[in-house]
């Protein structure tokens, strides 16, 4: 929808002509974004489901704080001087903060199951 779509959202939301183009160059990165962030909102709640809320806070804050942001407006900044527009930047820098940090959720649930499934063996290996 994004892709196709992006001209005609662009024009809906915007009048003028240079912010019409910018708007449709970024929204064609958005599927990037979402492809880079789906595996932090899906993750995040497999560790509130074993009553560990706190990793899911903890990088939710470290995407948006350490990651996101810097990353997005560095984005912006070099984008110009690559070829690019700077909410293409925007964009393209705020889909690599997510997804570190939906990469960084999934290795600290599997680093988190590997040692739950360890203390299992070792409880069942003392009964």
């Amino acid at each position: 929808m994004a892709l196709l779509g992006a001209p005609y959202l662009a024009e809906a939301l915007v009048d003028a002509e240079g912010a019409r183009i910018s708007a449709t160059r970024g929204l064609r990165w958005l599927p990037l974004g979402l492809l880079c962030a789906s595996p932090m909102f899906l993750l995040r709640p497999a560790f509130e489901g074993m009553q560990r809320p706190r990793p899911g806070l903890i990088v939710a804050a470290l995407r948006t704080v350490v990651l996101v942001v810097p990353l997005g407006a560095l984005g912006a900044y070099l984008a110009p001087d690559l070829g690019g527009t700077a909410i293409e930047g925007l964009v393209i820098g705020s889909a690599l903060g997510a997804g570190i940090a939906s990469l960084l959720m999934a290795l600290w649930l599997k680093r988190y199951l590997l040692s739950e499934q360890g203390h299992q063996a070792v409880a069942t290996a003392a009964t």
